[in-house]
């Protein structure tokens, strides 16, 4: 997948030395992604088709060289270097951190305006499955006619894809890919909750990964701590 990045994040520690750069974090925005921050962030590059974010744990002997080598992935990957945001310091940080929060933040405002529940996957796969999973993904909201924007953790195969349905009908398709997406995670061998947890909204899907059995084995543990039933009431678990 061909994408033009821009957004790269660099962190120069002074102990402990570290022999060899390590990539601490990789994220990922898609263009949908990034027009929706437009408003708040309107010195995103116009015509971005992705933004990844790159956290390498460094210190200020190697900088140098290690701002040699990420000049050149940028540029060897259709990109410009004066395109990326470099972070030096932990303040630079802090203000990549709210960018990578923003796009929730975003989402969840559009969600609740229009009164809807919302419609953001949390599966991740087995990284062999995922160039394979994404694609997959997007054009299931793409056939549907949907609005979308995608983003993640994609350092763990991790996906966000937050459907933006407009009326009733444009939700109860999007609940329908969420099922296609989620059974999907699963056939590849990975989870439907990979940071959010299954709570009250996901227990249908659940049972995708583990079966009634499964699930039932689950209560039982669940009734031997509480055999009265009084802890996280209506989550997991009917």
């Amino acid at each position: 997948m061909e994408v033009k990045p821009f957004l790269e994040h660099i962190i120069i520690e002074e102990e402990p030395v570290v022999p060899r750069p390590g990539l601490r974090a990789l994220e990922f925005f898609d263009g949908r992604a990034l027009e929706f921050l437009r408003e708040d962030y309107p010195w995103i590059p116009e015509g971005t088709e992705a933004a990844v974010w790159f956290e390498v744990e460094t210190n200020a002997k190697q900088h140098d060289d290690v701002m040699a080598e990420w000049a050149d992935k940028i540029t060897n990957h259709n990109s410009l270097i004066e395109d990326a945001w470099l972070a030096y310091d932990s303040g630079d940080l802090q203000e990549i951190k709210k960018f990578r929060h923003a796009i929730s933040y975003k989402v969840n405002e559009y969600i609740a305006s229009n009164g809807f529940m919302k419609l953001g996957t949390d599966t991740a796969v087995p990284a062999e499955y995922f160039d394979d999973y994404y694609s997959f993904a997007v054009k299931l909201v793409q056939d549907a006619g949907l609005e979308y924007v995608t983003y993640g953790h994609f350092g763990d195969c991790h996906l966000h894809l937050n459907m933006l349905p407009k009326d009733q009908d444009e939700y109860l398709k999007g609940k329908q890919i969420y099922l296609e997406l989620c059974e999907k995670a699963v056939e590849h061998g990975g989870t439907v909750s990979a940071e959010h947890g299954i709570g009250k909204l996901k227990k249908e899907y659940l049972k995708l990964m583990y079966g009634e059995k499964g699930i039932n084995e689950m209560k039982k543990v669940k009734k031997y701590f509480d055999p009265n039933n009084l802890l996280n009431i209506g989550n997991l678990f009917d």
